[in-house]
């Protein structure tokens, strides 16, 4: 769900900038790709994340299912596959 995957990223967020590991690689990479206000945190990172998913889901929505039958609507396609090698 979405927000299973906003805790996932807040927790992430948490250990990257809580735990120090921003601030050494800010300090060890003078050419890092870091962000200049730490307080963006991961912000760009998560609405990456919630984009790709809205375009994954769609993509999924409009695979077609192996023999393209219409009983297989609504079926997970693990099982659709599995019922070709039976």
């Amino acid at each position: 769900s979405e927000s299973s995957v906003s805790e996932m990223i807040d927790g992430y967020e948490k250990n990257i900038f809580s735990s120090g590991a921003y601030a050494r690689d800010v300090e060890r990479w003078s050419n890092s790709t870091c962000l200049d206000d730490p307080s963006v945190g991961l912000s760009l990172f998560r609405n990456y994340v919630f984009e790709r998913l809205k375009y994954m889901d769609k993509y999924v929505e409009n695979l077609r299912w192996p023999g393209d039958c219409a009983e297989n609507v609504g079926t997970p396609l693990s099982d659709v596959v599995k019922s070709f090698f039976e």
